[in-house]
């Protein structure tokens, strides 16, 4: 992770300050986060957070079955908060989208590190079953495909409209293959690999 975590709450307050409070300036937190974190791709984050919570940036879950919740826009675990803690962000903090975006392309850049370049690190971003990753992962890959193409924007969803990019139930063939798969990138850009887990 370049940089490192300790500086996320002072960059993210420097870009919310610099941007109009719009839905523009809200996905320009995407954009941001993405060249925070090299090799995170602006419209997979955006993807994560549409099957995460729609865009609904004060959005909490109800108590999982650990006791855990999750949090924002990008729905980051509470279980994170010891550590993020330490970075001098706070539960009231990841109410802040740009924040929490922010938090979300650490924790999936972690992924990335960890397991590759490759759909099974979206799949552990929200998921540790293996079935449950499957589902996730042919969420965000409907949310991202539509994304690529230029079927929506994040403005539309903060204007109101619904919430369309659902899940079949059954999971497809392409799903099943889809851990093993490299997760596109823009452009043909290079993955770079990010350094520092603070779970390690």
């Amino acid at each position: 992770m370049r940089g490192g975590l300790s500086v996320i709450a002072g960059f993210m307050l420097a870009v919310a300050s610099a941007l109009p409070a719009t839905a523009f300036a809200f996905e320009n937190c995407f954009e941001a986060a993405a060249a925070h974190y090299p090799g995170v791709d602006t419209n997979l984050l955006k993807a994560i957070a549409l099957a995460e919570s729609c865009f609904v940036e004060k959005a909490v879950s109800v108590p999982n079955k650990n006791g855990s919740i999750d949090i924002g826009v990008m729905q980051i675990n509470s279980s994170w908060l010891p550590i993020l803690t330490r970075h001098g962000i706070s539960r009231d903090d990841l109410l802040d989208a740009c924040t929490n975006i922010d938090v979300g392309a650490w924790l999936l850049a972690q992924n990335i590190r960890r397991l590759g370049k490759r759909w099974k690190a979206v799949g552990a971003y929200n998921a540790k079953g293996e079935a449950a990753q499957r589902e996730y992962v042919e969420r965000v890959r409907i949310a991202y495909n539509r994304l690529q193409r230029h079927e929506f924007s994040v403005a539309r969803f903060l204007s109101g409209a619904a919430c369309k990019a659902k899940t079949p139930r059954r999971a497809t063939a392409l799903a099943q293959r889809a851990s093993s798969q490299p997760i596109p990138t823009l452009a043909g850009k290079a993955f770079t690999r990010v350094s520092g887990d603070d779970r390690e």
